[in-house]
């Protein structure tokens, strides 16, 4: 599942998740209507959140999610917490939740 209000950056999101044999549900520009779908769809397993929604609107989602043992991922960015390298225009920094350390750089460019 896919939560992300930018238009460009949730395309780009869909495409790399399918490019890579997964199956995107959303995008949903907010959590509201992501946390809707989480409950009518037992199968989601993971969860990409843009950074700027991680706020209080999230808390829902994330609690919904730690309960069904769902794995959610940050989408952090390069204006985020995790710069991206010299040369990663397009890239993107995933951070899974509750783990700072655990962080992977994926290039999302078309």
């Amino acid at each position: 599942m896919i939560v992300e209000d930018d238009a460009e950056t949730a395309d780009r999101l869909v495409h790399f998740v399918q490019s890579n044999g997964g199956e995107a549900v959303g995008p949903f520009a907010c959590t509201r209507e992501a946390l809707a779908v989480v409950r009518e769809h037992p199968d989601v397993d993971s969860v990409m959140v843009g950074a700027d929604l991680q706020g209080d609107l999230a808390l829902p989602l994330v609690r919904q999610l730690e309960r069904r043992h769902v794995s959610i991922i940050w989408i952090i960015g390069h204006d985020g917490r995790f710069v991206a390298a010299d040369g990663e225009g397009d890239a993107l920094v995933y951070r899974l939740a509750g783990d700072p350390h655990n962080v992977m750089r994926v290039s999302l460019a078309h």
